[in-house]
């Protein structure tokens, strides 16, 4: 039996990010366990129809009518903290009710938007990152809160390059299921993951000890990426 959900994520594509963080935790006796809010049939909605998750359809006729029927759902049920995975801006009253975090595969300020990876790979970037970012009524715009990198290396393909930027998401996924679990101060500080191949780098880390491990655990037992 499910709990009810103290968390919601909001997404419209395949959500394998997602599954991959739950699957993680799920290593430590932890589970995501979101309320699962899609605007149209998706891989996402899928998964939490197969987890037996709560999910929710609401279809996007214009930012302001999907963000206020969003706020209603959230409201109603007592969540407050949101991530999103979703490629549509949101707004009022979602934002100023709720922590709303979105997830964007590159270090902002460079590249927001859409096809970040691509932008980065058509550019010759020599870094690959992911953002952990607090949303506001900009694009990509708002404040930081936790970033991961890795080096790119010379004539890496953009499938490659993706590859990548989902590990990333994996664990920033990760960090932001940790930091809705114990409030306070974030710890900042550069860190050096051994085997992640895809966060050689990071903002903040973990405060489980367990969660990394399971995390390098995971991403051990991948295909290599070329």
């Amino acid at each position: 039996m499910i709990d009810t959900p103290r968390l919601a994520i909001i997404g419209s594509s395949g959500g394998a990010a997602v599954a991959a963080a739950n699957q993680i935790l799920g290593e430590i006796q932890c589970s995501l366990a979101p309320l699962i809010i899609t605007d149209r049939s998706c891989g996402f909605e899928d998964w939490g129809h197969r987890n037996a998750y709560p999910t929710l359809r609401i279809p996007f006729v214009d930012k302001v009518n999907f963000s206020a029927a969003v706020a209603h759902e959230l409201r109603t049920r007592g969540i407050k903290h949101v991530l999103l995975m979703f490629t549509r801006l949101v707004g009022e009253p979602l934002l100023s009710e709720f922590e709303v975090n979105n997830i964007h595969p590159s270090l902002l300020p460079h590249f927001p938007g859409l096809g970040a990876v691509r932008q980065a790979h058509a550019a010759g970037a020599t870094t690959l990152g992911c953002s952990l970012h607090v949303v506001d009524e900009g694009m990509d715009t708002g404040k930081l809160i936790a970033q991961v990198s890795c080096p790119l290396s010379l004539g890496v393909t953009l499938k490659s390059a993706e590859r990548l930027s989902y590990l990333q998401k994996v664990w920033l996924v990760l960090f932001w299921w940790e930091s809705t679990q114990e409030r306070g101060a974030m710890q900042t500080c550069m860190i050096h993951v051994r085997h992640s191949r895809a966060v050689e780098w990071a903002s903040s880390t973990f405060r489980r000890d367990s969660l990394a491990a399971a995390y390098r655990r995971w991403s051990e037992t991948l295909d290599p990426i070329a």
